[in-house]
């Protein structure tokens, strides 16, 4: 996270060289950020793909355990691969997906991975777990700098971003917390995994689903 928010900055620097600081925001501005559909797609999309991270996090050893037959230092060993993989691509995405107007082929590239982890593990947990654990590591590694430079493209400036990144990451944290708490009483009701991930797969869907909202080259309207 650290190095995905050092990359951020200088990609802010490069952005908005001569902004001189911008006035606090009237009253009614810090909360107009949360009824503009663009913050909106923007805020969820970092919700989403937060849960999914923290839920791999939380329960993917687990899972590899139990439905893949690994001991429980192979399984812990892969999720800690998985989680490593988002240092590089925290210095790779930012720059890369700036490029380009839109970013929706990005938000398609970080999703598509995880889904596919997930459904390995849905369909053949014990085929290839390694490769299982390592796409969703690529996947919700990806997404969370992708999340973050989205804040900085959908934003007009300085002080406008500044509101964005507080909503994103208060509304988005929150969201994320529910992940591991609803995949554990799925497991707790069921017994098994299965539910959890289904419900992983559906949370993965609507990531995509408002990633692609808010990877439309818009901005935040102004009065936001």
């Amino acid at each position: 996270m650290l190095v995905a928010l050092t990359g951020l900055a200088l990609l802010t620097r490069t952005r908005f060289p001569d902004d001189d600081p911008a006035p606090g925001p009237a009253p009614g501005r810090r909360t107009a950020i949360l009824r503009d559909r663009v913050a909106l797609s923007v805020m969820v999309f970092f919700g989403l793909q937060s849960l999914s991270f923290y839920a791999m996090l939380t329960w993917l050893p687990a899972t590899l355990e139990q439905d893949a037959g690994l001991s429980p230092v192979a399984a812990g060993g892969l999720v800690a691969v998985g989680a490593l993989l988002g240092a590089p691509l925290s210095l790779i995405v930012p720059p890369l997906a700036a490029r380009r107007p839109g970013q929706g082929a990005w938000v398609i590239a970080s999703v598509l991975p995880s889904v596919a982890g997930v459904g390995g593990l849905l369909v053949a947990p014990t085929g290839a777990p390694v490769l299982w654990a390592v796409l969703y590591g690529l996947g919700t590694g990806a997404a969370f700098p992708l999340a973050m430079t989205l804040i900085l493209l959908r934003s007009r400036d300085v002080a406008q971003t500044g509101r964005l990144s507080a909503a994103a990451q208060s509304l988005g944290y929150l969201v994320a917390a529910t992940g591991p708490l609803a995949v554990g009483l799925l497991h707790e009701a069921t017994g098994g995994w299965r539910a959890g991930l289904l419900l992983l797969v559906g949370v993965l869907g609507a990531q995509l689903a408002v990633g692609l909202a808010g990877a439309r080259p818009r901005l935040v309207a102004a009065s936001a």
